[in-house]
């Protein structure tokens, strides 16, 4: 689970640096693995993971 965490903060990191050269289809792969992100990290917060 902390691995998949840290591969989504990797590719939003990663994404978001040339965030203005993206299609409308990575733009909203970009918004999934955000919204991923922050669910992975409000459960981690709830089981005490982190």
């Amino acid at each position: 689970m902390k691995f998949m965490g840290f591969v989504a903060i990797v590719l939003v990191t990663s994404s978001l640096q040339a965030q203005e050269a993206v299609s409308p289809a990575m733009r909203e792969t970009i918004d999934k693995i955000t919204k991923m992100r922050e669910t992975l990290k409000v459960s981690a917060d709830r089981s005490g993971a982190l």
